[in-house]
């Protein structure tokens, strides 16, 4: 009976220890999840992803989990838009759609899944309109199989009510063609639902007598559009609510009245809200003919809101492609080469790139060597990569062999790794690697090898390991190379421990080691750490074997302890 006590009197007090520590594990993890939110307000993005990491690592049934998964995406992705390198651009906003990822498989009922789904659909469309369209698979799904706010926030990206550069992502919908799908019935019946099917938009809730107003005006343009007509003019030119002109705009701008394109105009040069100039620049620009042509240059020389003049180049980019004025192609041409605002200048190059059937290879390759802003430069070189044209590619070759600049480098480098995955594409970058001294440059060509699934990309990143002389570049071969799990690159990189006095290429080795994971890479570990007189380094190996819970990691780490 006596032992049956004292075993319940231990069993509480284990029982009440382990809540305290739990308490106090818990406690620590809101110290910490609250200092990354701090940093998150604060904009200092690079150390709240440090924070957002270690309490993930350090508190992994944490209650704060989850809420630490969605703002570490977050906080990368936020982070990933003030990168100066192309590359590391997306290579974090790839990490942060990753993370997003995770949570939304892993954390079904998170509070924060709503917004992981729609953060998910902003960074896969910024990677798709990057040229990586294997990302398009986000927003096509959400259009495919979910219900309310995020398939109508993916719809209004791509339908270019909210980003104008996604309209081509209409071909997803199917019964939608491209840019002509504005004009079709199937495409304005969708753009209706955007407008008057009401709901939330951004999260927040819409004014219920709008929506019934929105709905009853565009019942009314569909049975009598003389009635309804110049009540939705009046509304344009005089209600208070922003909302219901911009929408007024929209049921407006299906009219064929000569009135509308004045209309459109007036409230595109004098509307007091940005949003409602924007939408009728946009439906101004949709009309294709030659009034609003006249109406859309005299617009864009009038104005100096970037966001408007965005705008308006939009509405030149789709004349330019679809309408036999030349007035657009070469207003477009005009402000790529000549604009002192960078962001119309990269607006204009853009779309220049994406305009099939004309001489953009040329235009684009000459406005690059009369000599632009770096941030212009590399809007050049993402554009020439997406004309997948030989000139254009040769271009960005010379660029990566003879710009003095290393970012532009670097950029020109990872985009010709995106343009030409062949033979050719990869003997390119070797010959670049060859004949480059800037350990900046091979960083991004050892990343470009890396992508390439090729053996002679493998060979090249092993040939970096063994022969390089630039101790930064082999470390960089190293991490790549490990991630490739084979025997072959256990053996190399072995050889070259056994060999070498360099620390930092020892740890990248022991990192590689570690993240093979092989029975052969754990062997291969202990034989190290058997042999490794440096005290920190065997300290290093030690902590790899005891994450593994390997047997035989076990049994040498037991030896050590006797």
């Amino acid at each position: 009976m006596k032992t049956k006590k004292m075993t319940a009197v231990i069993l509480a007090v284990s029982l009440f220890c382990g809540g305290i520590l739990l308490a106090q594990k818990e406690d620590k993890a809101k110290e910490m999840y609250e200092t990354a939110r701090k940093l998150v307000y604060e904009k200092n993005y690079e150390q709240a992803i440090n924070w957002y990491k270690k309490l993930m690592q350090e508190y992994a049934q944490s209650a704060y989990v989850d809420d630490s998964m969605y703002w570490l995406a977050y906080a990368q992705y936020m982070y990933s838009r003030n990168l100066d390198s192309m590359e590391i651009q997306l290579r974090e906003k790839e990490r942060a759609l990753q993370q997003l990822n995770n949570l939304i498989k892993s954390h079904e009922e998170s509070k924060w899944i709503d917004d992981a789904k729609q953060l998910r659909i902003e960074i896969a469309e910024d990677l798709v309109q990057k040229g990586l369209e294997n990302y398009r698979v986000f927003i096509n799904g959400s259009l495919m199989g979910l219900e309310g706010l995020e398939s109508l926030e993916a719809l209004q990206g791509l339908a270019g009510l909210e980003g104008l550069e996604g309209l081509e992502g209409l071909e997803a919908l199917g019964s939608l063609k491209g840019l002509e799908a504005l004009e079709s019935l199937d495409a304005a019946a969708v753009l209706d639902n955007l407008y008057v099917l009401g709901g939330e938009k951004h999260g927040e809730e819409e004014d219920p007598e709008i929506q019934l107003k929105l709905v009853a005006l565009n019942a009314l343009m569909n049975m009598d559009e003389e009635k309804a007509f110049p009540i939705l003019v009046k509304i344009v030119q005089e209600d208070e609510s922003p909302k219901l002109r911009e929408q007024a705009i929209f049921i407006l701008s299906r009219s064929k009245k000569s009135e509308v394109i004045p209309l459109l105009v007036e409230r595109a040069t004098t509307d007091p809200e940005t949003k409602v100039r924007e939408q009728a620049v946009f439906w101004l620009g949709q009309r294709k003919s030659k009034e609003s042509m006249d109406a859309i240059l005299k617009i864009y020389d009038s104005q100096t809101d970037t966001k408007i003049k965005e705008q308006v180049i939009f509405a030149l980019a789709q004349h330019a492609k679809s309408s036999n004025d030349d007035r657009a192609w070469k207003k477009l041409i005009a402000i790529a080469e000549t604009d002192k605002d960078i962001k119309a200048q990269e607006q204009a190059i853009f779309w220049i790139g994406q305009t099939k059937g004309k001489s953009s290879p040329e235009i684009l390759i000459d406005i690059y060597d009369k000599g632009v802003p770096r941030k212009v430069k590399e809007q050049l070189i993402y554009s020439l990569s997406q004309t997948k044209n030989d000139a254009a590619y040769d271009k960005l070759v010379q660029i990566a062999k003879e710009d003095p600049d290393v970012k532009t480098k670097e950029t020109a480098i990872f985009w010709i790794g995106q343009m030409r995955k062949d033979e050719r594409g990869l003997e390119t970058l070797i010959d670049i690697y060859n004949t480059s001294s800037s350990t900046k440059v091979k960083e991004s060509l050892i990343h470009a090898f890396s992508q390439n699934k090729s053996t002679k990309a493998k060979d090249k990143l092993l040939d970096i390991v063994k022969n390089d002389t630039d101790e930064k570049a082999r470390e960089q071969a190293i991490f790549w190379i490990g991630q490739v799990k084979s025997d072959k690159t256990l053996d190399v990189l072995g050889d070259i421990y056994a060999k070498t006095d360099s620390k930092k290429v020892k740890e990248q080795i022991i990192h590689a080691y570690a993240q093979n994971k092989s029975k052969k890479a754990i062997l291969g570990l202990i034989e190290m750490a058997k042999g490794e007189k440096d005290f920190e380094m065997k300290k290093s190996i030690i902590f790899w074997l005891g994450q593994s819970k390997d047997e035989a990691a076990i049994k040498y780490l037991t030896e050590i302890l006797k």
